[in-house]
Formats: C-alpha cells, structure tokens, sequence
C-alpha cells in the first residue's frame, strides 16, 4: 500500500469520524432528518410534559402508549423526541373518566398538559353533618349556617342552634364567626361559632357609638372580631366588638365597597379608592368616566393591582395601571368571580357564555397576554347559575340552570374536557381549604372531594 493510499485512507477516517461525531451532537440536541418538500430536512423536536392527579394513568399519544414515570420523587412524566406537529394526548386510570388534548408541539419547546385532574366515573356524595332538611347552606371550615323551614340554624359539632335573623349574611375570614340579618327588622346579629347561643346585636352596637344605622357590613379580613361597616349616610367605618369602638374609614359617600387584604377598595363620586387597613392611608386608584359614575354598581372586586366593576346594566369595567379611565371587557355580563391565584376572571353574560379575562400574562401549559379573553362557550343550552374556582385556578365549577354541577377546565386547546359530577343538586359551595364541593340533594346538604 502506498503513502499517498495511506493518507487517503486516514483522512478519511477523519472525515468520517467528524460527521458521525457531528451527527451524534446533533441527535443528541434532538436534531431529525425529515422528508420535506422533496428533499431531506433537518428539523428539531421537541418534549411533552405531563402531569396528572391522581398518578399511576396510562398516556397514549397518537395510539402509542407511554409509562407514567410520576412518583414521590418525580410530579410528571417527561417524554422527548418530537417532531414539531399536534399530537391527539389520551390520559386513561381505571375507574376514572378519561383525558383528551389535541397537543401541539414545537421546535426545541416543551409542550405541557397542565396538572391534569382525573374525575372518578363513579361520584359517590358524602352527607355533612347536618341532622336537618335544608333549603339553603353556607359552610366555612366544616361549619354550617343553613335555613330550614324559614329558620336559621348553626350546625357545629352538636345539635343544629336556632339563630336570630332569617338572611345570612357573612362568615369571618377564619370561621369562627359569623352574621345574620332580619329581613323584617333589618337588625343584623354577631355570632361567635364556639358560642352560638349567644347573638349581639349590631344595630344597637353600631348606633350607640355612631349615632347612625347599618346599610351593609362584612368582616374585616384579618381580625374576626372587627366589621366593616357602611352606614346609611355611605360612610364607611371600622366596628371593633372587642374594644367596643369605631374607627372612620371615610366620611365619603361610599356607593359600593369591598375587601381585598389589607385594603378597602371604594367607590365614592367618580373616583376608586383604597383604605389601607395597616397603614391608615386613603389613596386615590382610578377616576371613573362622568357617564360611567352615575350607572348604578351591582359587584366591585379585585386581584390586588386591577379593579374589576361590573354595573347593573351588564357592562364590566376593568381598572388597572394600563386601563387608569377604565376598559369595558364585556356588556352583558352577569356575575365574575377571580381566580385563587388572582391572574384571571371568570365571568358568564346573559347568553350564558363562560369567559376567561386574563389579568395579566399568563404563561403555564397555555399563553395568553394580559387583557386575552377565552370563551369556553360550553354552558348555552343548560345556561349558568354560578361558578366556582377550583383552588389551582385550572378549573371551574359550574351550577346550571338545569340543577347539574359541572367541573369544566380552562385550558382551550380542543377538545376543552368537562364532565358532569351530580345531577338534581342545588345551592352549590365550593370550600378551597378542604377542596369539597358541597350541595344540596333531596333537602340534604352532601359533599365531594375532587
């Protein structure tokens, strides 16, 4: 053999040895040859990440089946090496209702499912604790207020307490107080739950140390001992039942008030201000427009930074550092409630569409920008009666029309799953702290965990 075939031949090898070395980094890096156009391309793949509650699921993607690798120590299953398209993601356990997205996955990205909450095929409901018919409850903490032949009664760990008052009106933050009213004599009642024989009356309370009467009352957010308290001249105070004092909060006429810790938002006039419960500021938010200050406020709420006002004519406001003169989000709307985790809005209108308002960029297994809006249109033909949040903010828990309680997801990559968990129920409440879903059936209050 030659000198010059020697040489041919280790270049070679070389040449070899670098293109195979080449290839295998670019594998590596999930790089693929594909057949495109006529011709061989290189493309990039990409990832599917997977989380589901509870674990042990089959996952087939396109029909091809994959373990599920979620355990104690790993929350999803991780699996790589795919061509950018959409891919059809089942998600299957025994027992439960099954999972469907219609998955896209790009170039050198991970596309996620989101934590996946499986609902059993079979819901069988829980009675709670409570030994009478009701017609109406409302539970804080595994505690009871409920109504039962035009009473009031508190169902703690004993037998039900008759109340004073036949409205409910609020439970304290930590549920360990509550309040009544008298829809004849208008007297509003303070309960302590750990002594419901006992009831003070508010009225008399307030109007001895203010010299004025109750138009509306919540608790203050972080002592249950203290009231928020709008009067009938529309000023707002702060009522502390332990030291038997008021503080002012405003004597502005108050026309609709809420709480989000540690404010008091308000709206007085034209403007939207904020009482700071620790700091004893008042602060001017936003000025609303002349024409939008004499309509009339139905609901006023907030995630802390936006301001969200819905009036009586159906039009839906919000007011935030990039909408200060406020933005219109909807014109029929009927109710809003904010997410747990205050980054969205869910809001139904009057043809019983279901939307989501993204406050601000939200970017999860979906994205959207701030002021997106995602119709679920899934309610038209049942129509809507309310709508809880479920405490991971994906999901949503809707009472219809027809006395069904649906649990449908937010996440609008098709299909968008929902699923029916009971039927002929009513009066639907949703406690985050113990993730039940409690309603009632046949006049008996039962519960769900989901």
């Amino acid at each position: 053999m030659t000198l010059g075939t020697r040489r041919w031949i280790f270049y070679s090898f070389i040449l070899i040895f670098i293109a195979v070395g080449a290839g295998v980094i670019l594998y590596s890096q999930g790089w693929r040859p594909v057949w495109q156009d006529g011709r061989i391309a290189f493309q990039k793949t990409g990832a599917i990440f997977i989380e589901t509650i509870p674990k042990g699921v089959e996952i087939k993607i396109n029909g091809k089946i994959f373990k599920d690798k979620s355990g104690l120590l790993q929350n999803g299953t991780f699996i790589d090496n795919f061509l950018p398209k959409t891919y059809k993601i089942e998600i299957s356990k025994d027992g439960y209702s099954a999972w469907q997205k219609n998955l896209p996955v790009k170039s050198g990205m991970v596309a996620e499912t989101g934590k996946v909450i499986l609902v059993p095929e079979k819901i069988s409901p829980q009675p709670a604790s409570i030994s009478k018919n009701a017609g109406a409850f409302w539970e804080k903490e595994n505690k009871f207020v409920f109504s039962s032949n035009g009473a009031l009664y508190y169902s703690g760990q004993g037998e039900p307490v008759k109340l004073k008052g036949d409205n409910f009106t609020a439970w304290s933050e930590d549920g360990s107080k509550f309040i009544t009213k008298s829809a004849a004599t208008l007297i509003y009642y303070f309960y302590d739950a750990n002594n419901a024989l006992k009831a003070t009356n508010l009225n008399s309370t307030f109007n001895n140390l203010s010299k004025t009467s109750i138009s509306e009352i919540i608790f203050h957010p972080a002592d249950s001992n203290k009231l928020i308290v709008k009067a009938k001249t529309g000023a707002l105070y702060i009522l502390d039942l332990n030291r038997l004092a008021i503080e002012a909060i405003t004597q502005k006429t108050a026309t609709s008030f809420t709480v989000k810790n540690p404010n008091i938002l308000y709206v007085s006039g034209n403007e939207i201000r904020a009482f700071n419960l620790l700091l004893k500021t008042d602060d001017l938010r936003f000025e609303i427009a002349k024409e939008l200050s004499a309509q009339k406020i139905s609901e006023i709420s907030s995630n802390g930074n936006a301001i969200f006002i819905l009036f009586q004519n159906g039009n839906l406001y919000v007011f935030n550092q990039q909408n200060p003169a406020g933005l219109k989000i909807a014109n029929s709307a009927k109710k809003s409630a904010v997410s747990p985790d205050n980054k969205k809005l869910a809001f139904w209108d009057s043809s019983n569409k279901l939307n989501i308002y993204f406050i601000e960029d939200y970017q999860t297994e979906i994205t959207k920008k701030a002021g997106d809006i995602t119709a679920l249109n899934a309610f038209k033909e049942s129509g809507i009666k309310n709508v809880f949040w479920q405490k991971d903010s994906r999901y949503l828990f809707v009472e219809t029309a027809k006395n069904t309680i649906e649990f449908v997801e937010i996440d609008d990559r098709q299909p968008i799953n929902k699923y029916a968990l009971s039927e002929n129920s009513s009066n639907l409440d949703y406690s985050q702290n113990s993730n039940r879903l409690y309603f009632i059936q046949e006049n008996k209050v039962y519960f769900v965990e989901i």
